[in-house]
């Protein structure tokens, strides 16, 4: 061998070495980001929600430690290309209109796009020294300190979206974030069950609740049922792959079903059906109707989209399982209380005083439609316009749509809508393709997204950073799995790379 070879071989070798070297520190790295990642989701329901200053702030620095070190493996240890997804597009344009309304424009700007928001605010200063001087550069937002406030909170909930988006990509790592989902749900469950069985009434026998703690670590019971059903979605994704892992997409008899049930393998899949069971009990049993209503929905929609894939024929099984334990824990810890609160569904009366609400927000809404009344003064604006006979004060719409509507205008509805529509898109690219086992995780994570838009129509749980952050987990997991049939991201040309270039630079930005 030549001078000229062994140099070359030489160099190869410290090449290898070096490129070693940064895939242990990226792995190191990944792991950090993945422990930390499980705690903020586990922190959101021990810390009842996320209903208190103290744990925001909690939840804004471990989200944005997460961004943090997912930017420094990006730009300093592997860089790897981002996921495509036009996701991105809707999610910084809602986040730039909170940006807009902080912004002081001139008067005559705001007279131009929000003529009733110039109106308004000149009425409630006028008599106030140097009104005018106040008045010549205002932001769209009526209460700029309630907007920086949830802007903080979409910033949080939008950075834990791009870390899982971009980090959960192959189908080891995404099942152990389902798995980890599944635990934290299926323990927040036992929690409930526990404290309505042998509970005093308080919130880990010690917080006092006014809804004599049946909804878990959650002040309010519909909180809850979000959190809840969301869990149940990633444990019966986690099921669905494992069970398609074992037999191949091919039918099952009931022979078969049973011997792998009793195999070492099958245990697994009954400890994730125990914690579906375990779910669904504690939903009911916290006497929430959305979450009760919302959750039948979801499953008359999973079971539908199961049986009309020809590869998954014969998973109905499945369903019909898990409905029947969930059934039985019913029947045995208070089937007549639920009776009970769901046979009131057909009592109209008990919807007057939200109907009404949310009548009196699209009302309010009429007056700033455009952009809205601005992020988070829903608390400030709606008594403005209430004309009901409910004595307390109203912080939130009992409508997520509305609520939107209302702060952020149609633009900011607009954005939002779009994201969900690419979402589902990739929810119906993964139900179509269905060949890798790991796609079928996609029915799981489609029925806890369903029952949050059910359920979103009669309560304001998305509010909350605990459910917030998880539906985020269960939106980016859906756009990866559609896009894992895509060409390997290491062969990506530079046009296939501009968007995430681009993507980089707004987060960075921002």
């Amino acid at each position: 061998m030549d001078p000229y070879d062994r140099l070359l071989t030489g160099s190869q070798i410290q090449q290898h070495d070096e490129i070693r070297c940064r895939r242990s520190h990226a792995g190191r790295l990944d792991r950090a980001i993945e422990v930390l990642l499980i705690a903020l989701l586990a922190f959101g329901p021990v810390a009842f929600g996320v209903v208190a200053a103290w744990s925001e702030m909690v939840v804004i620095a471990l989200a944005g430690t997460l961004l943090a070190l997912f930017l420094i493996r990006q730009i300093f240890i592997s860089p790897q290309p981002l996921c495509r997804t036009w996701t991105y597009v809707p999610l910084v344009a809602f986040l730039l209109i909170a940006v807009f309304q902080l912004t002081p424009l001139p008067t005559g700007v705001i007279g131009a796009i929000s003529p009733e928001t110039a109106i308004v605010k000149a009425e409630l200063l006028d008599g106030l020294p140097d009104v005018e001087q106040t008045l010549s550069r205002t932001p769209l937002t009526f209460y700029p300190r309630a907007t920086k406030r949830d802007l903080s909170l979409v910033l949080a909930v939008a950075a834990v979206f791009f870390v899982v988006l971009n980090l959960y990509r192959d189908p080891s790592s995404i099942k152990r974030l389902l798995a980890a989902v599944a635990v934290i749900g299926g323990t927040v469950g036992l929690l409930a069950l526990a404290q309505h069985v042998a509970g005093n009434g308080k919130i880990y026998w010690l917080v006092p609740s006014y809804d004599a703690a049946r909804s878990g670590t959650f002040i309010n019971h519909s909180h809850f049922g979000q959190f809840m059903n969301l869990s149940i979605g990633a444990a019966l994704a986690l099921l669905l792959v494992l069970v398609c892992e074992a037999f191949s997409h091919r039918k099952v008899t009931a022979a078969e079903a049973l011997e792998y049930l009793r195999s070492r393998e099958g245990l697994y899949v009954k400890l994730l059906a125990g914690a579906i069971v375990v779910g669904a009990a504690a939903v009911f049993l916290a006497l929430t109707r959305g979450g009760m209503v919302s959750m039948l929905a979801a499953a008359a929609f999973t079971t539908v989209a199961l049986c009309s894939r020809r590869s998954l024929r014969g998973r109905g099984w499945i369903i019909v399982l898990v409905a029947l334990g969930a059934f039985v824990c019913i029947l045995w810890l208070g089937f007549d209380r639920i009776y009970d609160r769901m046979a009131t569904l057909d009592d109209l009366t008990e919807y007057h005083g939200r109907w009404e609400m949310v009548a009196q927000s699209v009302e309010a809404w009429k007056r700033f439609p455009a952009f809205g009344a601005g992020l988070g003064t829903f608390e400030v604006i709606y008594p403005m316009f209430d004309r009901g006979s409910a004595a307390g004060l109203a912080t939130h719409a009992e409508n997520e749509y509305v609520h939107a509507l209302l702060e952020t205008g149609v633009l900011g509805v607009l954005t939002l809508a779009l994201f969900g529509a690419i979402v589902w898109v990739a929810y119906a690219r993964s139900v179509r393709a269905g060949a890798a086992p790991i796609r079928s995780a996609a029915y799981g994570l489609g029925f806890g997204l369903a029952a949050i838009l059910v359920h979103s129509l009669s309560d304001f749980g998305q509010h909350l950073p605990a459910n917030a952050m998880l539906t985020a987990v269960c939106c980016a997991l859906l756009i990866a799995l559609a896009d894992s049939s895509g060409p390997s991201p290491l062969a990506q040309g530079p046009r296939r790379r501009l968007v995430p270039a681009v993507a980089h630079l707004a987060l960075l930005a921002i």
